[in-house]
């Protein structure tokens, strides 16, 4: 008989919190998809890889026999690749202390290399080899993080936008663009599904049109994050001009550049989660615009008597101008590959985006029809500036706007502004300059004012282009049209190879959208500031 003081007592697992409630649905789940997608935002398409700059390499990585994933206690949501001796080398190489860029842009395997990859949780590229986070994402956890990504400032204008086109042609093209860049997103998905060694929009853009296509790709991306770094520091000067107005606009333009500035030398891992901040504001934004809609019962402002609408569009350079605000509000393309290999299940990818994109239409046209009832004919380019500009709302309001528009940019701005610094730091060679000493990094004078010469440069374009209607409508128009309609219809006929009538259909809809960033270009570069 055993004895029973003998017996080794059972030990069971513990939850460490109730953060940890509900599997991987819990919010600690949440919380760490949400920081890999904010990662993803951070480094997105024009850096070769999508690691997160403080990505660590669990210090067991190269001690394993070779071709097995090992999961490891403290890190359940990364997946990694173990080494066989003769990969000891490149091990190291990935073993050593994580710079700013040096996960990001160096090749850790050579051209050549190639490594199984499971569909859904591939976790080594066929030539840059990293331990990737992927592959631990729900299905809610990737909506929310979609989401996240579709939902921006460029709603804002969309009031604006309803006025140029018109009430029916407006949602119209409101409606027929997402459900087309919704295709385009469930396309760009099943791509690499099929192709899993491409992993993010610019490998798809190198594999269907080689490298100088791949590169044009990339001026386009650095176009659409300039260009909405541009809008940040616009909206953020507009909201404080109309609160403060005794200093002028560009005193703010400086004062939020100054911010990118110091912020640039932050770490990815605390911006992604500071940046969960702006999706806070931004929610509650949209609930003060709603509002303050149902505080006024006569015009302007008020949802209670809406304003004087019009059916049809002002006329038409108003109707081109507007398609650009309408495509604005769907350019998260790039990310997407992103967030499908970061899923648990990609099978339910296709799913996530439908879900995804009818929650974000559903906030873009409610934010879109609110603001035109509210103000009608004399809604200007953003919703922000018709309210703060009326007198008959309570005295709290234009300071609680002014927060928020005060906040969101402070949020955003690092984010956008990371890949664009790393990439031409990269290629300079200033990434190279850095020393650590201790427990810090110690950057060298030539990256820092390399970082206040860019600053400089966004400061210069936020006093050359002033609207913010304007930039958003070029934003939509010449990089939304060609990112997140036009290609993935070419991507979809080469990679997919669909049958005639499909193909047809394909280069239709690519060449409208060739000819709509066309004309919404010439629309916004021509608008009268």
């Amino acid at each position: 008989m055993t004895d029973p003081s003998s017996a080794v007592p059972i030990e069971r697992p513990r939850r460490r919190s109730f953060m940890d409630i509900g599997g991987v649905n819990s919010l600690s789940h949440f919380a760490t998809s949400y920081t890999r997608a904010q990662g993803y935002l951070g480094s997105e398409a024009l850096e070769e890889d999508g690691i997160s700059p403080t990505q660590e390499i669990p210090a067991d990585i190269a001690s394993h026999s070779a071709g097995r994933r090992q999961q490891h206690g403290g890190h359940n949501h990364i997946k990694t690749f173990s080494f066989p001796e003769a990969d000891r080398q490149r091990a190291a190489l990935l073993m050593r202390p994580a710079s700013e860029t040096s996960p990001l842009l160096e090749s850790a395997f050579p051209q050549g290399d190639h490594h199984d990859d499971d569909s859904d949780t591939a976790s080594v590229r066929t030539s840059y080899s990293m331990a990737l986070p992927s592959g631990n994402s729900t299905a809610p956890q990737t909506v929310f993080n979609s989401v996240n990504t579709l939902i921006g400032i460029g709603m804002l204008s969309l009031p604006f936008a309803l006025h140029l086109a018109g009430w029916i042609p407006g949602m119209v093209l409101l409606t027929s663009s997402a459900v087309i860049t919704c295709i385009t997103a469930i396309v760009l998905g099943g791509i690499i599904r099929r192709m899993p060694h491409l992993k993010t929009y610019g490998d798809i853009a190198q594999a269907y049109g080689g490298p100088y296509f791949a590169l044009a790709v990339t001026f386009l991306f650095s176009l659409d994050l300039l260009g909405a770094s541009l809008s940040l520091v616009i909206l953020f000067a507009d909201s404080f001009t109309t609160v403060l107005p005794w200093w002028p606009a560009p005193v703010y333009k400086a004062i939020i550049a100054s911010i990118v500035f110091l912020l640039s030398f932050v770490p990815l891992n605390i911006l992604s989660l500071t940046s969960f901040m702006g999706i806070v504001c931004t929610v509650s934004v949209i609930v003060l615009i709603v509002s303050c809609g149902l505080m006024l019962d006569t015009p302007p402002g008020s949802l209670l008597q809406h304003a004087k609408i019009n059916a049809w569009p002002v006329d038409w350079p108003s109707f081109c101008l507007s398609l650009g605000l309408f495509l604005s509000v769907w350019g998260g393309h790039p990310v997407f590959p992103e967030l499908y290999r970061d899923m648990r299940h990609p099978s339910k990818f296709s799913k996530t985006c439908r879900q995804s994109f009818v929650v974000t239409y559903s906030v873009d046209a409610g934010i879109a029809v609110v603001g035109f009832l509210m103000y009608g004919i004399n809604c200007e380019d953003s919703i922000i500036k018709n309210i703060m500009g009326n007198s008959r709302y309570p005295n709290w309001v234009n300071p609680l706007l002014c927060v928020f528009m005060g906040i969101l940019p402070v949020s955003k701005l690092p984010l956008v502004t990371r890949p664009l610094i790393t990439v031409y730091e990269s290629y300079f060679g200033l990434n190279r300059l850095d020393a650590v000493k201790g427990n810090g990094r110690h950057y060298s004078l030539g990256r820092v004012l390399a970082r206040l010469a860019f600053c400089g440069l966004l400061f210069t374009l936020s006093i050359v282009f002033t609207s913010f209607g304007q930039v958003v409508s070029f934003l939509g128009s010449a990089i939304c049209f060609t990112i997140c309609v036009s290609l993935p219809c070419l991507f979809y006929v080469y990679f997919d190879q669909p049958p005639m009538k499909m193909r047809i259909l394909a280069y239709a809809v690519s060449l409208l959208g060739f000819v709509g960033a066309i004309v919404g270009t010439w629309a916004s570069v021509t608008m009268p500031t």
